[in-house]
């Protein structure tokens, strides 16, 4: 508790990091970049609010990325390239503004609630070809017209 960035020392092997309840602002290109067997990671209930755009280029390993309660205004369309093998994304409760164009076609599940999204870009879901939930209540959706999905079982 009272980390201010990801700290050194934590096993390169580790398949499970919990950095949640803390006060991380950023994720750097190279915070998780060494951790080859990464699949499990809290990062929610930190400060962050810059996600760098080649920081988990490296972690093809990741299956669940946790990041609710943090404070994303905006997440650049590469920021989740290399997650490969991502199957559930909790970005809740941020203060997300727009969209991101996700690019991960293992994710099942995405959870965006509780943002300020207004509206969903045209192609954002495009590339989730997997995609089976997507959470969006109390968000400030204008309009849902852009949302399309084949494989979609349950849209809240």
């Amino acid at each position: 508790r009272g980390l201010t960035e990801v700290p050194e020392g934590i096993p390169v092997d580790a398949t499970e990091i919990y950095l949640h309840h803390n006060s991380i602002t950023t994720i750097g290109p190279n915070d998780f970049s060494k951790f080859t067997y990464l699949s499990y990671l809290w990062l929610n209930n930190n400060n962050i609010s810059i996600i760098h755009k080649d920081a988990f280029l490296k972690s093809s390993t990741l299956t669940t990325l946790e990041l609710h309660f943090n404070y994303f205004r905006k997440i650049d369309d590469d920021a989740f390239s290399g997650l490969i093998n991502l199957h559930s994304l909790y970005l809740y409760h941020n203060e997300l503004e727009e969209m991101p164009i996700f690019r991960i076609s293992t994710l099942e599940v995405l959870y965006l609630s509780g943002n300020e999204i207004r509206t969903i870009p045209d192609g954002a879901l495009d590339g989730l070809v997997q995609l089976k939930t997507l959470r969006l209540s109390i968000s400030k959706f204008e309009s849902l017209l852009n949302l399309r999905s084949s494989t979609l079982e349950s849209l809240t």
